[in-house]
């Protein structure tokens, strides 16, 4: 019993050792998640920049030893008022949901055919101060 006691505490540390691993490498990872968003706004805001002042100064095009520049002119659509839209231009977009908790609540008085109870059992761990 000892020796299983024992064990069973040994295999806690282990989780409890993954689990903060984990958790670090969570945190480096939304770090650099946020460093790389930065970079991107960074990156888009040099552009925008350079783009305006081109367009500014009248310059569609400029060539230089490794890069080439140019102004592009593109459209896009843009909704002002969707309600105005004429219906032949709309389409329908359905999207079924489930509500698993009501008929949960549901299955405890009544069968409903498609689904049923699993029962499950996991391992709460709770770190004591």
């Amino acid at each position: 019993m000892q020796q299983l006691q024992k064990e069973q505490l040994n295999q806690l540390q282990l989780i409890n050792s993954y689990e903060d691993q984990a958790n670090e490498l969570q945190e480096e990872i939304d770090a650099i998640k946020e460093k790389q968003k930065k970079l991107k706004e960074m990156s888009q805001d040099l552009r925008d920049n350079l783009r305006d002042k081109m367009i500014a100064s009248g310059i569609e095009n400029i060539k230089t030893g490794d890069y080439s520049l140019s102004i592009k002119t593109s459209e896009s659509l843009q909704i002002t008022d969707q309600e105005k839209i004429p219906a032949k231009f709309k389409t329908i977009e359905q999207v079924i949901k489930i509500d698993k908790n009501w008929i949960k609540k549901e299955m405890k008085v009544e069968e409903i055919k498609g689904c049923k109870i699993v029962e499950s059992k996991s391992l709460m761990i709770k770190k004591r101060k």
